[in-house]
């Protein structure tokens, strides 16, 4: 593992997390012991999938391997444990999710799904699935603890599962700002598919939504409210709507856009206080300038935290993240961390990057990592929304980019390319897909220069064409 002080917490916790971070052998090949009178266990499926190690120095013959444990079955989680079967893994693999249903898509719950759809579509595949590929799945379990002393994790019902490598994919949480009010019925954030339906009963309910916050799920709800007929006020405290990750110029086009949708767009403001009406329920929204703004519903969108708790308390390193190495290692070798709840340490700084893109690709990433597979190059980062009646697509790292070039794209809509030192290294796009996977293309291979870009009437095919024949040449 490589050494990496910022890896390493100041101090141990102590107590049930253990205090071994740092210690053991790489991933799969410590086998700690449980401590008397704390028996570990392996669950039925996983003990009887376990495979008997006949050859193997750091374990004696006919011992029972025990299961990579997956902590977390969201986009991260769930992937991994598939990969691991497509990597050739044939070790138990054990998936645990704190919510009672199999693993399924989130990007859904602020569109399609809080319009109607329908809850069957949303997993990403029938538990029978899972089963079939030798994966045990639990779900409406919590972990609690990490025992790292005895290589196990500690549930909340009691029971300590050993493990040999853990992966933590535990996510985000929804970010809540210190306002009164934020717990009255009708205030919600969203995350997971019991808060879209509980927010989707309340906008069933009334015909006035505000949304507390600017950026991309707030936006994606305010949609669906207005396309379910609600009067909508979004508050941002800002000047632009996502301005955390668009720029100005495309910041503005997509304020038009929602404006023109008939959202009431209200910048450079701040809620003081979210308001109870006469029956104990949300009625408004209280401005820092003392307007209150009337509501049946109210959704915080402010962003999301990285659940990183049981990290913490184990005493492993966590700064907007748990913080992990390039292959994704903690100080602790044996346990990993991957997807939103993970932040990656590298030569350019600690990257966070949160999306569905990012999770499936540190899952496939890690998996052919822990099965020693063939290398799975790090994707382009990128990213969508729908919202407004536009489609909004990142690529790259548009935030390190000193240098922009705004450019209509060939069949319509907006990009806005970002330089470094006179090479791409990002862009952003409205309503032009095919700008947005030419960028893919072209920061996989030779990223083209700023003076490629001057030409008004450059063809993006042309340079994709030239960066996939540069990139064969230096190969």
């Amino acid at each position: 593992m490589l050494d990496l002080p910022c890896l390493r917490a100041a101090g141990p916790a102590r107590g049930a997390a253990g205090d071994g971070a740092g210690r053991g052998r790489d991933a799969g090949s410590h086998r700690g012991s449980a401590p008397a009178g704390e028996p570990v266990v392996l669950p039925d499926r996983a003990r009887r999938t376990a495979r008997r190690v006949a050859t193997d120095d750091a374990v004696a013959p006919g011992v029972i391997v025990d299961p990579i444990v997956v902590v977390g079955a969201g986009h991260a989680g769930a992937q991994l444990a598939v990969s691991l079967r497509e990597s050739g893994y044939d070790g138990p693999v054990l998936l645990l999710g704190g919510e009672g249903e199999v693993p399924y898509q989130r990007p859904p719950l602020s569109k399609a799904y809080l319009h109607g759809g329908n809850a069957s579509e949303l997993p990403f595949r029938p538990a029978e699935a899972y089963a079939a590929l030798g994966v045990d799945l639990e779900t409406g379990v919590d972990v609690t603890a990490l025992d790292q002393e005895a290589a196990a994790v500690v549930l909340a019902d009691g029971r300590r599962l050993r493990y040999s490598t853990v992966v933590l994919a535990t996510g985000a949480e929804a970010a809540v700002p210190p306002l009164p009010g934020t717990a009255l019925p009708g205030v919600h954030t969203l995350v997971t598919r019991a808060d879209a339906d509980a927010l989707s009963a309340d906008l069933a309910a009334t015909d006035r939504l505000v949304v507390i916050g600017g950026g991309v799920v707030g936006l994606e709800v305010a949609t669906t409210a207005r396309k379910r007929g609600l009067d909508v006020v979004v508050i941002e405290a800002t000047d632009r709507l996502m301005g955390r990750m668009l720029g100005a110029d495309l910041s503005r086009v997509l304020l038009d856009r929602h404006r023109a949708g008939g959202v009431d767009i209200r910048l450079d403001l701040q809620a003081a206080e979210i308001v109870a009406g006469a029956d104990g329920r949300v009625a408004g929204v209280r401005l820092v300038d003392g307007v209150v703004l009337p509501a049946g519903a109210v959704l915080i969108g402010i962003g999301a935290r990285p659940r990183v708790e049981v990290a913490a308390a184990a005493g492993l390193a966590v700064d907007g993240g748990v913080l992990v190495d390039q292959e994704f290692r903690t100080a602790d070798p044996r346990v990993r961390a991957i997807g939103d709840c993970a932040a990656v340490v590298g030569p350019d700084g600690v990257q966070r990057y949160r999306s569905v893109q990012n999770a499936t690709d540190q899952a496939r990433r890690l998996a052919a990592l822990l099965t020693g597979a063939l290398p799975v190059p790090a994707a382009v980062p990128w990213f969508w929304s729908e919202q407004a009646g536009c489609r909004i697509q990142i690529a790259g790292d548009l935030a390190s980019a000193d240098r922009y070039l705004v450019r209509a794209g060939r069949r319509g809509g907006t990009t806005v390319f970002g330089f470094r030192d006179g090479v791409l290294v990002g862009a952003e796009s409205v309503d032009d897909a095919a700008s947005h996977l030419a960028v893919r293309t072209l920061l996989a291979h030779v990223p083209p220069t700023f003076d490629d870009f001057l030409d008004p009437d450059v063809d993006l095919r042309d340079l994709v064409a030239r960066s996939r024949s540069a990139t064969s040449l230096s190969g």
